[in-house]
């Protein structure tokens, strides 16, 4: 919704939404979080904000300001379906273009095939604008980048590694790990200053962005998810993994073949 938001009416307070988004929730969206009497979105704001420009054009529909709330979450509910599946259909494609680079044109297409059907990328990615599908590309496209830096070192594949890593961090937190990762494989391949700065200065805009943000908007460098990255490690693994609700390899049970193939 923030992004239509923005495009209608130029700002991020949901003042106007709150009241409909309450109702619809029990009474309370936890979704909001209320900043000196206003109302903004506690989720990380970068895929929103991202997004903007694909909504510009509804400016062309006469009268869309006058909407009244109810009918304005329901349009952006519908937009919010073909933008997740416009993402998720766009990290299909990179992936086949990474893949293309490692391995020939049949096992790219079968793998990314995989990927798209096997996985919770059309099940899940493509049903909404949840953080999954805007990582997911973000990630792609980084690997894609660094795929072409580890083929032939220079600087337009260091920044684009760098910058698609630092947006997938700003889109999901926990891709700092990702993030983390990517910059060893910099270091790894080629430690000439200048391409190291390239990878991190356009990591570090979009780092200092987030963090200016998130002190703004709740007051400490995490965000609104600071609280929920303070648990236990193991337990946390085992849930994100194996557990009934949230397991990886129960809903994407291919990719238990994942570590075989990266062994072999």
């Amino acid at each position: 919704m923030l992004p239509l938001q923005v495009v209608l009416h130029g700002r991020i307070e949901m003042d106007d939404w709150q009241p409909a988004l309450a109702r619809a929730y029990g009474g309370h969206a936890d979704f909001l979080h209320l900043r000196n009497g206003h109302y903004y979105a506690g989720y990380p704001i970068a895929q929103p904000v991202l997004l903007i420009p694909l909504y510009t054009p509804l400016l062309l529909v006469p009268g869309l300001r006058a909407w009244p709330v109810p009918a304005l979450i329901l349009l952006a509910r519908v937009i919010e379906k073909l933008m997740a599946s416009l993402i998720a259909a766009a990290s299909v494609a990179c992936l086949f273009l990474l893949l293309r680079r490692l391995t020939g044109h049949r096992r790219a297409l079968l793998l990314a095939a995989v990927y798209a059907f096997a996985t919770n990328v059309w099940a899940t990615s493509s049903q909404a604008l949840w953080q999954h599908g805007a990582s997911q590309l973000a990630i792609i496209v980084s690997l894609l980048c660094l795929a072409i830096f580890q083929a032939r070192p220079g600087w337009r594949a260091a920044a684009g590694a760098g910058l698609f890593a630092a947006l997938s961090v700003a889109i999901r937190p926990t891709d700092a790990l990702f993030l983390a990762a990517s910059c060893a494989v910099v270091l790894w391949r080629d430690r000439r200053f200048y391409l190291l700065a390239w990878y991190a200065g356009f990591g570090a805009l979009a780092g200092a962005a987030l963090a200016l943000y998130n002190m703004w908007m709740f007051g400490r460098l995490g965000g609104g998810y600071s609280a929920l990255l303070n648990g236990a490690f193991w337990p946390g693994l085992a849930g994100v993994t194996v557990s009934p609700s949230h397991g990886l390899f129960l809903y994407s049970p291919v990719l238990l073949f994942a570590p075989a193939g990266a062994i072999f």
